[in-house]
């Protein structure tokens, strides 16, 4: 079974950013923000 790498880290790292824009005082963007998988993880047939 294969499956996505979804990169949490980098999840986690622009959630903070946001929220330390949001704390700023910034808008919310307009639009989701969107981050691609990382990569495939390929496990056993």
């Amino acid at each position: 079974m294969t499956s996505y790498e979804l990169g949490y880290e980098r999840v986690g790292y622009e959630a903070a950013r946001l929220l330390h824009q949001l704390m700023d005082g910034e808008q919310p963007p307009s639009e989701p923000i969107l981050l691609p998988p990382q990569g495939l993880v390929v496990r056993g047939e």
